[in-house]
């Protein structure tokens, strides 16, 4: 019964699709053999500060900067700024009624609310516009329709049919997990990681925010036939970032933020301390009470990634993406927990372990296996 829902859903998003237009945008045009790549480096807690303030994952706050940048290139270029449609590579888990393991990417189309002045409105309609892809059949339509394609068109005509759907949007655009922690290559750092999203016909850039040890590196793969300056789009992006960043900072001031976002104590500093102070606790409180004390930790580290100030409405069976804990919110929970309970933890932690009941359950044992082996 779920596959037909599924495929109803589907269908409908498709035939949907065909009846929007696809806006007019100086990122389209008559393509070149010319490619370019251009980059840059945001501080990660740059946009979780940004994130704290507007109310927002960081994905909202990402799609939300890079609408604002498009809207200050296009005004330079003379383009009226209308919405534009992205393709954004999806990575979802496998539905319950075909089981497997592990997620798997789709493509889908989103709308990106360029023709929106406001930052905060824009935020709120790309808030919207994400959470209606998880229920109006947006993520999974695309793959829905290249298992009819290839099931039901001679091969000969899959090319013409994809071309018809990506004529309907206006770039590709890509949010990555990198790795955490730094990387080394031939006894060198590697200073950053950057995304390059694959050529489409009409597209003038493709954008991709790969997240890696404490940035998010920033590549804008563009066609010299389509942008002529693609670091002045860049710019545009990195002033947007200043604007909102400002505005964040100027309602702030007062409020306390943790130490690796405000500057104060160093990372491993606030390592340490924190870790030795809830060690302490988890080792003086009786065995019959350990799991609530974490459990209560786990709700509080939750509630400060997402900016709540009160950890009691963290629902327990809930899915953290659910609560809005995207992949890069991912990366910040699992350094929270690392450093204050020690211990490795592994990358896949919140995949293995969904909601807080898991996770609690799951790291109660880590902590139970510690201690016993510390008491050995």
């Amino acid at each position: 019964m779920e596959t037909i829902h599924h495929a109803a859903r589907c269908w409908r998003k498709l035939l949907t699709e065909r009846l929007i237009p696809c806006g007019t945008s100086a990122l389209n045009g008559a393509t070149s053999g010319e490619r370019s790549i251009t980059t840059a480096d945001v501080p990660r807690a740059d946009l979780v500060r940004i994130m704290r303030h507007y109310k927002g994952s960081l994905h909202d706050v990402i799609f939300t900067i890079l609408a604002g940048a498009i809207r200050r290139y296009q005004d330079r270029q003379g383009v009226t700024n209308k919405d534009l449609r992205l393709i954004v590579p999806t990575s979802v888990p496998p539905r319950r009624d075909k089981g497997g393991l592990g997620n798997h990417l789709v493509i889908s189309a989103l709308t990106l609310p360029v023709s929106e002045p406001d930052a905060m409105r824009r935020l709120r309609r790309t808030q919207e516009l994400f959470s209606g892809m998880k229920t109006d059949g947006t993520i999974g339509a695309y793959e829905f329709m290249a298992k009819l394609v290839h099931r039901l068109l001679p091969r000969r005509f899959h090319r013409a049919v994809w071309e018809s759907v990506l004529s309907r949007t206006n770039a590709v655009c890509t949010v990555l997990l990198g790795p955490e922690d730094e990387r080394y290559l031939g006894g060198a750092r590697v200073e950053s990681i950057y995304g390059v999203t694959a050529p489409v016909i009409g597209h003038g850039a493709g954008f991709a925010f790969v997240n890696y040890a404490g940035n998010v590196c920033v590549s804008i793969v563009s066609n010299g036939g389509v942008i002529a300056d693609p670091q002045q789009l860049m710019n545009d992006f990195q002033a947007e970032l200043r604007e909102l960043l400002s505005t964040a900072n100027a309602d702030t001031e007062s409020d306390e933020w943790p130490a690796s976002i405000t500057g104060g104590v160093s990372l491993g500093e606030q390592t340490d301390t924190s870790r030795d102070d809830f060690r302490q606790r988890w080792e003086s409180t009786p065995a019959s009470d350990r799991r609530e004390l974490l459990l209560d930790h786990v709700r509080a580290q939750v509630a400060r990634v997402l900016g709540h100030s009160d950890s009691e409405t963290i629902p327990l069976g809930h899915k953290l993406t659910d609560l809005g804990i995207d992949s890069l919110l991912a990366v910040e929970l699992r350094t929270r927990l690392h450093t204050s309970l020690g211990g490795p933890l592994p990358e896949t932690l919140l995949l293995d372990h969904p909601t807080v009941e898991s996770l609690v359950a799951f790291l109660s044992e880590q902590l139970t296996a510690d201690a016993v082996i510390a008491g050995s």
